[in-house]
């Protein structure tokens, strides 16, 4: 298996993300799966080359590379590359549930010019860098996609996420990735928007959210002020619809509540609240 790695000009880097796999759309239909590629930085940040592996299951599953794109801006990113994309290959078992059946794939996306600066990624914001497109091959019940990380596999071992961020004109640094969260699909169907009540509104300490029904899955509650900043994100329990939320390290001022359905990226809800002490 050949693994393309990216090297950069050695720079102290502090900034640590997030990476994940999202869901986007599947059009039964037609036969094909939209997955999202998205990364979240813990502080702000500059945005520079990527490179991402992932496995996937290739006896439900072909990867689309002429279908699948960068979200990036076109100005200052590269298109979507594919340097590696192999299918039906085996595994330990106990390593990746895929053993005998197992995808991968190796892409990245490049900053065109490094003596500019990429796009700024603001602190706890989720930003799509990429969609990947398949074409499902079967009838599936349960489909899932596994980020590529130091120690999943002996086998794959060098197979793993890097991104870097921009430190200044020709001069980049790996990032540490703090979370891995994989793909895992069962029948998602968008849920049904949802009526938020909050109280007290306006609140000083905490916040209690209640929802008109109970849903099948997580979903998050966002704070998100006048500038669209996440300045709160707490998770709302499968099969439940209520929560208090600890507002006390929140300026007064007025912000949006956001119900998200996270599966699907879509948003469900919303209610505006005020912090006043």
């Amino acid at each position: 298996m050949c693994i393309v790695v990216f090297t950069t000009v050695s720079a102290l880097s502090t900034h640590v993300i997030d990476v994940r796999l999202s869901h986007n759309t599947l059009i039964q239909e037609k036969n094909t799966l939209y997955v999202n590629v998205e990364i979240k930085a813990e502080h702000a940040m500059t945005l520079a080359g990527q490179n991402y592996r992932i496995y996937y299951p290739s006896d439900a599953l072909e990867l689309q590379q002429e279908g699948s794109r960068a979200q990036l801006s076109r100005d200052q990113y590269s298109a979507l590359q594919f340097a590696n994309v192999r299918e039906h290959l085996t595994t330990q078992p106990g390593r990746l549930e895929y053993e005998q059946d197992m995808g991968f794939a190796s892409f990245y996306v490049e900053l065109l010019n490094p003596s500019l600066e990429g796009q700024r990624i603001q602190a706890e914001e989720w930003v799509k860098v990429a969609r990947l497109e398949f074409k499902v091959k079967s009838d599936v019940q349960d489909l899932s996609m596994v980020w590529g990380r130091m120690g999943l596999t002996e086998q794959y071992a060098t197979a793993f996420v890097e991104v870097a961020e921009w430190i200044a004109p020709h001069r980049t640094a790996n990032v540490d990735i703090d979370e891995y969260i994989d793909y895992n699909y069962s029948h998602i169907e968008d849920l049904p928007e949802v009526t938020v009540a909050v109280g007290p509104n306006p609140s000083s300490d905490v916040m209690a959210v209640q929802l008109d029904q109970v849903t099948s899955r997580d979903l998050s509650l966002q704070i998100v002020d006048t500038q669209g900043r996440i300045w709160a994100n707490e998770t709302l329990a499968a099969n439940t619809n209520s929560k208090t939320l600890d507002i006390s390290d929140l300026a007064s001022s007025s912000y949006l509540l956001v119900v998200r359905d996270d599966s699907t990226s879509r948003t469900i809800a919303k209610e505006r609240v005020m912090i006043a002490r």
